[in-house]
């Protein structure tokens, strides 16, 4: 959300945000997004009883906006099949995929000893990330877990906006 009003999207591409979804109540974007008059539906994933039932409902939920492409930004989901299959949508990872996927990819790069890190943007698709993009944050000598992690917020929000994406063929 802060990026769409920074990056005046709406003015440059025509594309606006029509709502946030998150699965945590307390997310930084729905309080975002109702500061600006935007749409915000909390679908708490605990609340199903399965992987399939939450994938469900949050597709429903996302059918409800109509939008052309979802944008998912901190949403630390493994999207299902009925997300995926109805919905183009692009994901930034605060790290470099392959290399480090999951929830704890700059713990892992780091771990590891990388010195050179970076975000990835990418095409969310069942069993792989595919049009990836990946932009570089830096060499470091030895970065902290928590300084790592906002250059890699700030990376992601970079990435995302260099991203380029088209619409599915049919």
């Amino acid at each position: 959300v802060r990026t769409a009003q920074q990056e005046r999207w709406e003015q440059r591409y025509g594309a606006r945000v029509a709502a946030v979804i998150s699965n945590k109540a307390d997310a930084k974007g729905l309080e975002l997004a109702r500061a600006q008059c935007i749409a915000t539906e909390v679908l708490d994933h605990k609340a199903y009883a399965s992987r399939e039932a939450f994938d469900a409902a949050l597709a429903q939920a996302i059918d409800a906006c109509e939008p052309a492409l979802v944008v998912l930004a901190g949403f630390m989901r493994i999207l299902g099949p009925a997300t995926l299959a109805r919905h183009t949508v692009i994901n930034t990872h605060p790290a470099l995929l392959p290399s480090f996927p999951g929830a704890h990819g700059v713990r892992d790069a780091l771990a590891y000893g990388v010195t050179v890190t970076g975000t990835t943007c990418h095409v969310a698709q069942r069993h792989c990330a595919c049009g990836m993009g990946t932009s570089s944050i830096g060499k470091f000598p030895r970065p902290s877990p928590s300084s790592r992690l906002r250059r890699s917020r700030r990376g992601s929000d970079r990435a995302g906006r260099r991203c380029r994406w088209s619409p599915r063929q049919p």
